[in-house]
Parts: C-alpha cells; structure tokens; sequence
C-alpha cells in the first residue's frame, strides 16, 4: 500500500510525508513494514519498524519490532472469560491513570457531511470522457473527492497550566503551508471563585437530574469544568483509482489490516475513516 501527500505550493510537496507500507499475510498471522513513524513540528520522523500480528483461537501476540535499536516490544492478548477472576485484567494501572490526567483527550475524524464524489474525465471540451487508467495491470475508473475535512479535536480542561504549557505546540510554517486551521472554543461559564471547591467541581451547579433531562437547554454551560476545545480542520482533495474486477476484497481482508494498525498509528486511523465512507463501486487500488 503506498500513499502520499501533496500540496500546490511549489516544493511544499517535497516536505510532504510518503510511504510504502509492505503487508504479508498468512492466515491468521500479519506483518506490516513502515518507515513512517510520526510527525514532529517540522520534521517527519523516519525509522525501520514491522508490526507482527499473530493470531490463535483464544489468544493473540502483537510486537512492534524497531529494526534501528534491535528492540522488540511484545504484548499478549486473550479473550476473556465472564467470570470475576478475569475482571481485573481491566483494571488500569496507576501508570494509565497518571498519562490520562496529564494528557489532553485528542480525538481525529473525516468529517463526511460534505463530501462528494465525482468522475474524473479526459479529453478536449466538447469530446470529454470518463476518465480511466491502467494501475498494475487492473482498468480502473478516476474519482475525485471533493470537501474532505479532516478535523482534530483536543480538550484540555482537565490539565493543569503546567501541563497545558508542557503539551501546546506551536504552529508550525508546514501546517500554515498545509492549510490547517485551528480554532479555539470554550462554553461559557461564570467567573470561577478560587476560593469555592464547589464551583471547581460544577461552577455552573448543574444537577445530574437537570443534566439528564433533555427539555433543558443549559446555552453551552455543562455539568463539570467548562469544556476547553481546540479544534484543527485540515481540508484537502483526494483523488481514486477504483477497479470493480479487482481480486481482494475491501471490507473483508482489507479493513481488518487497516483497524489492526489504527489502534497504534494516526496514520492508519485516518487512512481507515477515509476508506470507510461510502465509496463508489470498486476497490480503492490508489488513493
């Protein structure tokens, strides 16, 4: 599976990520090969890494293998019985507890209310077609999506200022050249008394009868602290090589790959909303 980003602007392409993610699979077993890790600031982070899924009937091990340092990381995973003996495995450790309190609550989607689909075509005005191409043997048809908004939501009420200091980034010259725009919301609330632990805890007094009933409009103010959301929207247009003869299938030996890798990499998670939509008849050879 390869895939790129691109931009308009002249050499902004050449710092745009891509990459080429090598899939093998045998069975219940999957590795997938990424050079790709992450994003920091300006620079796109590089490394050698292969994640290996191996899958039984009652139990299952993923290892995240680092080709560079020569380190393994390995996690087991079993389904669970009903029974109470097993309920602590879902028990977090203080470790989990401590990483969420300190870490604001990120959430990242394909908003889909305006996307549209539409054939790309070739040829002069007048004698335009439907537009095909051949893509590693297979005839495929040429769409185009338009209005695709990738949209990030960060809450951050619950941080403390040293926190919120310690994880705000600031906006980087690629992000402005990439078109993503942050926008700031908060609810409204009344002006907080140190003093008072009670209006800490609900500063608006909403009760949980009132919270719950829904013939009440409570204009923005919520139960706890007021909500503090940064919202990114990145808006680009994507283009499709779909081909209807093609011999995988989508939902059923492609997803599954692509939800085993969203659980620890962005890049997949955003790669699985797009290719979750209501695509057009085909599977999605290039994107």
């Amino acid at each position: 599976m390869k895939w790129e980003f691109t931009s308009w602007v002249p050499l902004v392409s050449r710092m745009c990520p891509s990459d080429t993610y090598k899939v093998y699979k045998s069975g219940s077993n999957v590795r997938i090969d990424t050079t790709l890790l992450g994003f920091d600031q300006s620079n796109w982070q590089r490394g050698s890494r292969s994640y290996v899924f191996k899958g039984q009937e009652d139990s299952a091990t993923m290892m995240e293998i680092d080709h560079e340092s020569g380190q393994v990381y390995v996690e087991q995973m079993r389904v669970l019985s009903p029974q109470l003996d097993d309920m602590h495995a879902f028990r977090p450790s203080t470790e989990s507890v401590s990483a969420r309190l300190t870490t604001p609550i990120v959430t990242t989607f394909v908003d889909t209310d305006k996307i549209n689909f539409e054939r790309n075509k070739s040829g002069i005005w007048g004698w335009r077609s439907d537009r095909n191409e051949i893509v590693n043997g297979y005839e495929s048809k040429v769409f185009s999506a338009n209005n695709v908004e990738l949209v990030t939501k960060t809450r951050t009420e619950h941080l403390t200022e040293a926190d919120k200091i310690r994880h705000k980034s600031s906006r980087s010259p690629l992000q402005s050249l990439l078109g993503i725009v942050e926008v700031e919301e908060k609810a409204a609330s009344p002006v907080l008394n140190g003093d008072n632990k009670d209006w800490t805890a609900n500063p608006c007094h909403i009760t949980s009868e009132e919270y719950f009933n829904p013939e009440i409009d409570f204009g923005g103010k919520d139960i706890g602290r007021p909500r503090e959301i940064s919202t990114k929207i990145q808006k680009f247009k994507a283009n499709l090589w779909l081909c209807e003869n093609y011999p995988l299938s989508l939902p059923e030996q492609i997803l599954p790959i692509v939800d085993l890798m969203a659980i620890s990499s962005t890049h997949f998670a955003k790669l699985r909303d797009f290719i979750t939509l209501q695509l057009p008849a085909g599977f999605p050879i290039k994107i």
